[in-house]
């Protein structure tokens, strides 16, 4: 299987995690003089609770989020997120191509919280890959993933990641090769030549 790790949430995590260390550390600090002088008072146990919630947070920000990728696997690929993944069969891509977030989504439609994250992305190139319509899992996509992952002119994902011109061809190789050994899937013929190239070496780490 092959995993490129995600940019947007990549980049959130390093924005958040450090901060919630400061405020865990601010947190301890103010419970632990509490402890010598009780300036808390009866709800000295909020302190507490606050720290527990932060780090809870933290675990999310720092250990999960960066757990959210692009996996490509013989038959499908998966959409990763902190906490829940589903797969996307080969069968309901359209094409693999370049596009910009911008495209979809411009600057000034971005959320508050959405544009110190994406604002070095904004304008970069990114793999996009469309498909015929999403799968019924993917429903309540925006309940587990970004909003801005999903296009707004054509259906399909936006996937920011290190290198998008290998992520690109390395899901049109893989791509072709399930569907050259599919019963001969007709999809096969409108493969680009590229595509199917790359799936006579394609192999998996």
């Amino acid at each position: 299987m092959i995993k490129y790790r995600l940019l947007p949430q990549q980049q959130m995590s390093r924005r958040v995690r450090g901060k919630l260390v400061l405020l865990a550390i601010l947190m301890l600090v103010l419970g632990m003089v509490d402890q010598f002088t009780g300036i808390l008072g009866p709800n000295w146990f909020m302190i507490w609770l606050a720290l527990a919630a932060v780090a809870i947070l933290w675990f999310y920000y720092a250990l999960l989020m960066p757990r959210s990728a692009i996996h490509i696997a013989p038959g499908y690929l998966r959409l990763q997120g902190p906490l829940y993944g589903r797969k996307l069969s080969f069968k309901r891509i359209r094409t693999v191509s370049a596009d910009k977030l911008d495209q979809h989504y411009p600057y000034e439609a971005l959320t508050f919280s959405e544009r110190p994250v994406l604002k070095q992305l904004h304008q970069k190139t990114c793999t996009f890959v469309e498909l015929t319509r999403y799968p019924s899992a993917f429903k309540w996509r925006r309940w587990w993933f970004p909003r801005t992952m999903f296009g707004t002119r054509r259906k399909g994902l936006l996937c920011y990641v290190d290198d998008w011109m290998a992520l690109s061809p390395d899901i049109e190789s893989v791509r072709a090769r399930y569907l050259a050994t599919s019963s001969r899937d007709p999809r096969y013929e409108r493969m680009t030549l590229v595509g199917r190239i790359l799936a006579e070496d394609i192999e998996f780490t």
